[in-house]
């Protein structure tokens, strides 16, 4: 992946991450936003 692509899918990543909090009136929780990182290692 070019490295401005891997800036975007990251950057994408995080927005959703802050939309998921704002749409659900909760705190940023690493184990519940990166699950699938931390199940895969």
């Amino acid at each position: 992946m070019p490295h401005n692509a891997a800036l975007r899918h990251l950057a994408n990543r995080l927005i959703g991450v802050l939309h998921g909090c704002l749409a659900s009136r909760t705190t940023y929780d690493e184990t519940t936003s990166w699950a699938h990182h931390f199940a895969a290692g």
